[in-house]
């Protein structure tokens, strides 16, 4: 997991969330995603949840071949042995949207599913 910034007068409010699910403390960056947090939570499909899991990285060809990383916000377990990868971010503020990343959900299908969760 990817630690998290803790500084004076940071406009985001980062923490950790106890939850039943996984019996123990689910960080988060934002209020929205302690929220989706909550949601995930109180979801009996959900099993397991996991904070910046794992990081994805590639070539941007908008920008010219950049090099980019990112940690998605979550990866739910599900009851039915599948994982989604979820992502958080505000439905206004399209800056902050990483470029689409294809998410796997594995599963005896080898099916594919990204979410992005926003207000």
């Amino acid at each position: 997991m990817r630690e998290f910034a803790w500084h004076p007068h940071q406009g985001n409010y980062p923490g950790w969330l106890w939850t039943a699910t996984t019996g123990s403390f689910v960080g988060y960056e934002s209020l929205l995603e302690r929220d989706r947090v909550l949601l995930a939570d109180f979801d009996p499909a959900v099993v397991g949840i996991v904070s910046q899991p794992f990081w994805i990285s590639g070539r941007d060809e908008a920008c010219g071949e950049v090099r980019r990383r990112h940690a998605p916000d979550y990866l739910l377990s599900l009851r039915d042995g599948c994982h989604v990868v979820v992502g958080v971010k505000p439905a206004a503020d399209d800056e902050a949207r990483p470029p689409f990343i294809p998410a796997r959900r594995q599963d005896s299908a080898d099916r594919g599913r990204s979410v992005n969760a926003s207000r």
